[in-house]
């Protein structure tokens, strides 16, 4: 499962969009087609059609039991994106996007380059700070965010280890 792009910039052209939005949803959509398996995106999008049928329209959920969604009760917005329903659904000073993130598979490339995309434009700051913003959007985890920025180049050198010293 190889990448072609470096960069969400890179991604953005090549998908012709006109906006840095519109590429990452774009670029979310595509991890999500790729890593979703066709019958549970069927599933998602029957409880989407059954939402909105409803008076007044609603989401349904559905709790996954296997695959990339296993653990999560999702369920897909109008933009054709899984999100995650949480228990902060009740939270009436959170908007929409923090109630509901956006699910995010970790073991898609492209989710390491949104990882490192946001740990550039927040000045290579540490894994938590990253993972505190990422959270706002997507369901992730602290574990996946600190095993990606393991990888960044500019903090490894910036940060190096200390040199032992070796006793006389």
């Amino acid at each position: 499962a190889n990448f072609p792009y470096k960069s969400l910039e890179e991604f953005r052209q090549a998908a012709d969009c006109s906006t840095a939005e519109e590429a990452e949803v774009e670029l979310i959509l595509l991890i999500q087609r790729e890593m979703i398996s066709d019958e549970d995106s069927r599933e998602l999008a029957r409880l989407q059609q059954d939402g909105e049928e409803e008076d007044p329209p609603c989401y349904f959920t559905k709790v996954f039991r296997s695959g990339c969604l296993k653990g999560f009760t999702c369920f897909m917005d109008e933009e054709g994106l899984v999100r995650a329903a949480s228990r902060l659904q009740y939270a009436e000073f959170l908007g929409f996007e923090e109630k509901n993130p956006v699910v995010l598979p970790s073991s898609h490339p492209a989710s390491t380059l949104l990882v490192m995309e946001y740990h550039r434009r927040l000045d290579h700051t540490g894994a938590k700070t990253t993972y505190a913003v990422l959270s706002k959007k997507y369901a992730l985890s602290l574990n996946f965010v600190k095993k990606t920025l393991r990888g960044c180049d500019h903090c490894r050198a910036s940060n190096p280890l200390p040199v032992k010293v070796p006793m006389a």
